[in-house]
């Protein structure tokens, strides 16, 4: 089956989350901005413990550019969220086989 999204080798597929709160990846080399701020949250994950974000930046590729993604170096899947998607205006939609991520000014 095909990837979601290519982005880097080793750690290339991009999950689509309904519900992590922020576009997350453990790769710092795909930012093409990058800031520390003194409110950069924890990330509580499904079992409890919990994972410290490093940055928040655009995550950019040829086919790709996410804005607000957390860098989170102990992370091992790269997520996008659906949510934040949603919050850009964007419309996502989920069946059986596939997800359609879609502007609906752009078509």
């Amino acid at each position: 089956p095909p990837t979601a999204l290519s982005v880097i080798p080793g750690n290339s597929s991009w999950y689509f989350d309904s519900a992590c709160c922020n576009h997350m990846t453990s790769s710092s080399t795909i930012f093409s901005f990058i800031s520390s701020s003194p409110h950069i949250p924890s990330i509580q994950t499904a079992d409890g413990s919990l994972m410290t974000v490093c940055h928040i930046g655009t995550a950019s590729t040829s086919s790709l550019s996410l804005p607000q993604v957390y860098h989170i170096p102990a992370l091992t899947l790269n997520l996008i969220s659906k949510g934040q998607l949603c919050e850009l205006g964007l419309t996502v939609t989920f069946s059986a086989t596939e997800c359609l991520v879609q502007d609906p000014l752009m078509g």
